[in-house]
């Protein structure tokens, strides 16, 4: 398995693998709007590479709404699988702006990949209030 750098910056990174078939690009750092242009060519390039996509949130150590604007894109426009662990700030970051992205992510990258691209988690509503 050849990791590929994608970007890297002053506190955060992007880098991406195949795995069994599946581009897999891993957040690392403090992500903010200055990551998310070099971040989305990151998630282009690995989508490009490969047929299937995980997106891995686990080594994510701060995110601010520009990456919740960013992974809800990627989602939209690329489907790829999320997967965790979601640091508490992320998830609570999720959670704030009532997206479905913490309970239809894969509780680790090796879920996300037995998984495969036709089983995603069911998403469950948020509850009011």
């Amino acid at each position: 398995m050849t990791t590929f750098a994608g970007w890297k910056g002053r506190r955060a990174a992007a880098t991406w693998r195949i795995e069994a078939g599946t581009a897999v690009v891993t957040l690392h750092g403090e992500l903010d709007i200055d990551a998310v242009p070099a971040v989305r060519d990151t998630l282009r390039t690995a989508a490009a590479a490969a047929p299937d996509l995980v997106l891995d949130l686990s080594q994510v150590g701060f995110a601010d709404s520009s990456v919740l604007n960013l992974v809800l894109w990627a989602r939209i426009t690329l489907g790829p699988r999320l997967a965790g662990p979601l640091p508490a700030q992320l998830a609570r970051l999720f959670d704030i702006a009532g997206t479905d992205v913490v309970r239809s992510s894969f509780p680790d990258v090796t879920a996300a990949l037995a998984a495969g691209r036709s089983q995603v988690p069911d998403a469950q509503p948020l509850p009011d209030g």
